[in-house]
């Protein structure tokens, strides 16, 4: 232990704290773009389920593209059994993530492509414009991902110096 060692250590921390502190902020403002971008999603379903309904799709069809956006709303709700018949232990069925939604989103809209019915008259719900909408959440998703990888990296990198390197600081 010598006083160059502690500084070198120090220093290597200081800096190691300083690209954390970068990554935070850059990590919360691509969670908070994504929210903001994802939070019109279920109202967007029902316009576009409504505008399938009416563009004279069958309703066995019907039924297929309400399953699909039930999966990006959570539409389904449980039925009320008793006590006794339910499952103690049961299998979360929630495709709630923002990447299973924004998965989900795409496979409604390759089920929409092929009813050439569905042509509706706003522009957010022509299917070009959902697919935009659809690539946008996506880029947003894929920012929030690389910027939690960032992070993570820098508080590993972080915590190697400071608890769990060969000669870290609670060591030394």
């Amino acid at each position: 232990i010598t006083l160059q060692n502690i500084q070198l250590t120090k220093n290597q921390l200081t800096n190691l704290i300083i690209e954390l502190n970068t990554k935070i902020p850059a990590y919360r403002n691509a969670v908070v773009n994504r929210e903001n971008a994802t939070a019109p999603l279920s109202k967007l379903m029902t316009k576009i389920i409504n505008n399938a309904k009416a563009s004279g799709i069958s309703p066995a069809e019907i039924e297929n593209l309400v399953s699909q956006v039930n999966k990006i709303r959570s539409g389904t709700k449980r039925k009320n059994a008793k006590i006794e018949e339910q499952e103690t232990e049961t299998i979360s069925t929630s495709q709630l993530s923002y990447d299973s939604r924004i998965a989900n989103f795409g496979i409604l809209l390759e089920q929409l492509n092929t009813h050439p019915e569905y042509n509706p008259n706003e522009n957010e719900l022509k299917i070009e414009n959902l697919q935009n909408y659809r690539n946008n959440l996506l880029e947003l998703s894929n920012q929030v991902n690389a910027t939690a990888n960032a992070l993570i990296t820098a508080r590993n990198n972080r915590n190697q110096i400071l608890y769990l390197g060969e000669n870290n600081i609670t060591q030394l």
